[in-house]
Formats: structure tokens, C-alpha cells, sequence
């Protein structure tokens, strides 16, 4: 980990690891985001582009008017650097409740990111990416009520279904299928002008129904030419993310997607940061993946295909002048027949399916959402606050 860079933990990065980490060989167990500052004029573009959109703190689901106060607490489903994931249930529907603590979130200085991470999630209307239904706050906690996905994430069913992974017959065709889905999330974003900029196993989510959903966009900016900000997660980050001066836009987000494939198929990333030393990842990037024989099959195409997004130079990256069109149309997707409108009508079917609902630890019915002694909001991320006059938190 680069140490002079500010740490944090994505709050959905936690929401599924806790349930699988401890089965995990040490080199998957992640680190935190990096992140420094975030530049001046990556915030006045998205405050611009954030005005065009409607403001409304609810979606137009029915969801939208459920009030705070009948929400049932269920169980706790992860904890993150910020706070922690519930899941709470209503006549019989269930939903994730993610509550952050106003004080730490005004301690370590986040209340703009936070405040963007509300806005561009109710914003983004997507069969891949979790939906947002509406937010809540009082006087210790911010609360966003998000979709619930019953099947973990890929990282638990690399570790604990892997079979889905490496017995697929084609082989690659599971990691197809979800690769296509992030594809299709991506590209969703990336006409908003939205950049993910935190693709990773962890944040990546499977519904009822097996089908990839993308999570967490507390790293996602609204970017309209290009950012510099330092951020993200080392083995993901593109090198223009590392090099200075750290200028980046979408096309981040494919570079991303080419580890992820890489890791899908090998169970192993293309560039490890062992040393936590983020610069030996740079260097190593340089020299191109990684020779790793029959990890990746027999097929030249899904090679392909992952090379052509881990090119160095993003002008020349696949992804860089059409975007989520250019994923479609590689041969890995067209030899295979692969039906993107059968994905995008969710028809087609998929890899796996959860057999249960994965939960951290179930909560016994005297627990409450307000209270911040009872067990499930560790004293590192909650500090008592005291309104500063600013009203960060009035949309919520």
C-alpha cells in the first residue's frame, strides 16, 4: 500500500467480503482504496452536470415513499471503513440499508464525496448496477436503501463455488457471462458521463437470480473531459492513474475490466502488490500480462480479448473510441454467439444461481437502526456529531 496516500475502505467492499475472507488464501484478501484530494475541477463538473439531472432524495418506485421508521431490522450484512450494511426487511420485501456516521464521515473530511455518492447513485437507472430507492438520515447517521442481492459477490464464489469458474463448459463462458454484464454497466455509466473507477471482485454482486451487478460508487465521479485524482485500488489501477500527473477519464474503467477477466480465469490478478509498493505494479504493467500457459485456456481470443484492454497507451485501448460497443463486437463475444439482448432483457441464463441468502451475522429484533451501542457499529467509525452549519447532509 502506498503509505503517504490517504486509506480507505469502501463500504460495500465489505458488504459481502466478511462472509468469505477468512477462507481465502492471503494473497485475495484485498486492501483499501487509495485516494488523495480531490481535484477542484472534477467537482465543478459534476456539480454542472448533477443541476441538469432531477435532485428528488427518492426514486419513482413505490419504494420511494416507505418510511424510515417501519423498516425491520434483519441482520448485518458488512462493515466498511464508514459505516455498515444492513439488511431490513417490509411486508415481506427485503432491502440493503447502508448507514454511514455524520461525524466520522465530517472527521476524515468526506462529506462531498458522500453527498456525490448519493447523487450519482439515485441518478443511474440499470439492470447491472445496484438500484437505489431512496435515502434517510437523523441526527448521527446518513441511510441510503439500496436493492438487496441475495448471492454474495465474485469474490465468494471464486472461493466458494469455483467450480462455476474453472469446470464451465466452453471454457471462459462463465467468466463471459459476467464480464458482459459489467460491460453493460460500464457502458451505462460511461454515457452519463459517469467514471467507475473501483471495478474489482468485490464490487461486483450477484442477484437472485445469478445475474453481475455492479455496487459501491463511492469512487464514481461525473467527469466530462478528464480528472486527475489519485484513487483507487492498486492491482486495478490503469498507469495512467499512476503517472503523474494522474490524468484519466473513462477509459480507466476498461483497463479495469481486462484485470477482472484476467482474474475470473486464472483466480489470480495479473499484477500483484505484494511489496505494497503500488510502482512495482507500474513496472510490471509494462511488460504485458503475465505468461500463464493453461490458466487461460486453449482459446487465442479470450487472450485477446484481455490484452487488447490492458494496453498501456489508452488512445490504442479497446474500449477508447466507441466505448461498451467495442466490447460487444470482439470475437470472443461474436464466436461464442453471445446474445447481449437476451443479457439486457435477462433471459438469458446464468452461470450460477444462490441456493440462500448470504448474511454476516443475523441481529435479534431489540436491535435498532438509530441506536450505535449495540454491537454492530464498531467505535472506529462512529464519532458523535455536532452540526457545523454547512447542511452536507440536507439531501439525504
Amino acid at each position: 500500500m502506498l503509505r503517504r496516500t490517504k486509506v480507505y475502505f469502501s463500504i460495500f467492499s465489505a458488504y459481502w467480503r466478511s462472509c468469505v475472507v477468512g477462507n481465502l488464501p492471503k494473497r485475495q484478501r484485498r486492501k483499501g482504496h487509495l485516494s488523495t484530494h480531490t481535484v477542484e475541477h472534477e467537482r465543478e463538473e459534476g456539480k454542472a452536470h448533477l443541476e441538469s439531472k432531477p435532485k428528488s432524495a427518492v426514486s419513482c418506485n413505490r419504494v420511494s415513499t416507505l418510511p424510515f421508521e417501519e423498516l425491520r431490522i434483519v441482520a448485518l450484512l458488512g462493515e466498511g471503513g464508514f459505516g455498515s450494511v444492513f439488511l431490513v426487511g417490509h411486508e415481506g420485501r427485503e432491502y440493503a440499508l447502508k448507514r454511514m456516521s455524520k461525524g466520522h464521515i465530517a472527521h476524515e473530511e468526506m462529506t462531498k464525496q458522500v453527498r456525490e455518492e448519493r447523487n450519482i447513485t439515485s441518478m443511474i437507472n440499470s439492470p447491472f448496477i445496484i438500484n437505489f430507492y431512496r435515502s434517510y438520515q437523523d441526527a448521527q447517521f446518513v441511510y441510503m436503501l439500496l436493492e438487496f442481492a441475495w448471492g454474495g459477490n465474485l469474490l465468494g464464489l471464486m472461493s466458494e463455488n469455483c467450480s462455476v469458474l474453472r469446470l464451465d463448459n466452453p471454457r471462459g463462458s462463465s467468466t463471459m457471462f459476467y464480464i458482459a454484464c459489467m460491460t453493460e454497466a460500464l457502458g451505462h455509466l460511461h454515457k452519463q458521463h459517469i467514471v467507475y473507477r473501483d471495478l474489482k471482485l468485490e464490487n461486483v454482486l450477484l442477484d437472485s437470480y445469478g445475474y453481475a451487478k455492479l455496487c459501491d460508487l463511492g469512487l464514481a465521479r461525473i467527469v466530462l473531459s478528464k480528472t486527475n485524482t489519485f484513487v483507487g485500488t492498486p492491482e486495478y489501477m490503469a498507469p495512467e492513474m499512476i503517472d503523474m500527473p494522474h490524468d484519466h477519464d473513462f477509459r480507466v474503467d476498461w483497463w479495469a475490466l481486462g484485470v477482472l477477466t484476467f482474474e475470473l480465469m486464472t483466480g489470480q490478478l495479473p499484477w500483484d502488490d505484494a511489496m505494497g509498493q503500488i510502482w512495482t505494479i507500474r513496472m510490471c504493467q509494462e511488460n504485458g500480462i503475465p505468461r500463464v500457459g493453461r490458466m487461460l485456456g486453449r482459446s487465442t481470443l479470450i487472450k485477446d480479448f484481455i490484452q487488447q484492454l490492458l494496453v498501456v497507451n489508452e488512445d490504442f485501448r479497446m474500449g477508447s473510441k466507441r466505448g461498451a460497443a467495442e466490447i460487444r463486437e470482439h470475437p470472443w463475444f461474436v464466436y461464442q454467439k453471445f446474445d447481449f439482448s437476451a443479457l439486457q432483457a435477462r433471459t438469458l441464463r446464468s452461470p450460477w444461481s444462490p441456493r440462500h441468502k448470504i448474511v454476516e451475522k443475523p441481529l435479534p429484533e431489540t436491535c435498532h437502526l438509530h441506536s450505535t451501542d449495540e454491537g454492530t457499529q464498531p467505535d472506529s467509525i462512529f464519532r458523535d456529531f455536532t452540526p457545523d452549519g454547512s447542511d452536507w447532509d440536507a439531501e439525504f
